[in-house]
């Protein structure tokens, strides 16, 4: 199933250091930022279930879960 044949464009507001993680990857795999992006939406949305953590009645994702401390 080929997800990207209907496209729609969004814009997203990400620090500098996470697009810098981001190019870094992207790079790595010899992709641009917007395949890499497409390929790790694809991968934590249809490839796995992400962790999730009950709050207040809702479940909330953990898979974009930055915090390095």
């Amino acid at each position: 199933m080929v997800l990207w044949k209907l496209t729609r464009n969004i814009s997203l507001a990400l620090p500098e250091e996470l697009l810098a993680r981001v190019d870094e990857a992207a790079k790595s795999f010899y992709m641009s930022r917007s395949e890499y992006i497409r390929f790790v939406l694809q991968k934590a949305t249809i490839g796995q279930q992400p962790k999730t953590t009950k709050k207040n009645g809702a479940t909330n994702p953990l898979f974009f879960d930055l915090d390095d401390s």
